[in-house]
């Protein structure tokens, strides 16, 4: 029987237990998170639910954006490569074609007896990911993206004119956005599902 790694991108998940000989592992990426988090000593933060989380699990101190944009900073974490060693500096290549094939993190997972899954946005998708999430190599089914992710650019905040304009800071109800959700939601339905 395989052990499970599941990706996600999303901060509402049940943790994994195995009682296999090698644990279910759950790698939780966040885009664009800053560590203003009670987890790691902001006092003005409430945020008991993923300080939970945290406390069950590992806090990384010392982790560093390799890159200011999210497909090379991406890329780099998920192959343990810099930038200049994947030759990924904007959102314009692919570094299996372009520098290497280097092996990824759920690659390896996947080749070491573990069933692989992503949700949500683990690679970069476009070219950065070859537009294909590094399937076959890195999952071990086809990456999941929510459907109302091709509703991101979609105007849905109301302006002072009253016509409705692209911003994605102002208020909304869930049930009235196109598609009904929003992708974070659909990705933690997903992975819920999935666990």
């Amino acid at each position: 029987m395989k052990e499970h790694v599941l990706v996600i991108f999303t901060l509402v998940v049940h943790s994994v237990t195995s009682n296999l000989s090698h644990p279910n592992v759950l790698l939780i990426i966040v885009d664009d998170l800053r560590p203003v988090l009670g987890c790691y000593g902001d006092t003005l933060a409430l945020t008991p639910n993923i300080d939970t989380l945290a406390h069950h699990g590992t806090i990384f101190t010392r982790a560093f954006a390799q890159q200011a944009l999210c497909g090379p900073s991406r890329t780099s974490f998920l192959t343990s490569r810099r930038p200049d060693t994947t030759k990924l500096y904007d959102v314009h290549f692919y570094w299996r074609t372009h520098a290497g094939n280097f092996t990824t993190l759920p690659q390896y997972f996947k080749e070491h007896g573990y069933h692989t899954v992503s949700a949500g946005k683990i690679f970069h998708p476009g070219i950065v990911s070859n537009y294909s999430d590094d399937q076959p190599y890195s999952w071990s089914e086809s990456a999941y993206h929510p459907p109302t992710q091709a509703h991101k650019q979609d105007p849905v905040c109301l302006g002072s004119d009253g016509a409705l304009h692209t911003n994605i800071y102002c208020p909304i109800q869930v049930d009235q956005q196109p598609g009904g959700s929003l992708p974070d939601i659909e990705t933690t339905e997903f992975a819920t599902a999935w666990l």
